[in-house]
């Protein structure tokens, strides 16, 4: 049986090093799906406030 292994912690270049495999907001290449990304992020927090007006209508309508 193996003693368990803690995990190692993380460096400041470890960090870096995978930040820089985001995707660049001004980036020509990145810029569509950056875009569609926000898009579509802001669509799901529309609907979430959209469904959260329904339902407190529906909880007050229910008094």
């Amino acid at each position: 049986m193996k003693a368990p292994t803690t995990r190692e912690p993380t460096t400041y270049s470890q960090v870096l090093r995978c930040n820089s495999r985001l995707p660049a907001v001004d980036d020509k290449n990145n810029k569509h799906e950056t875009d569609k990304f926000a898009s579509t992020a802001q669509q799901e927090k529309t609907q979430l406030i959209n469904n959260n007006k329904e339902h407190m209508r529906y909880i007050l309508h229910k008094l």
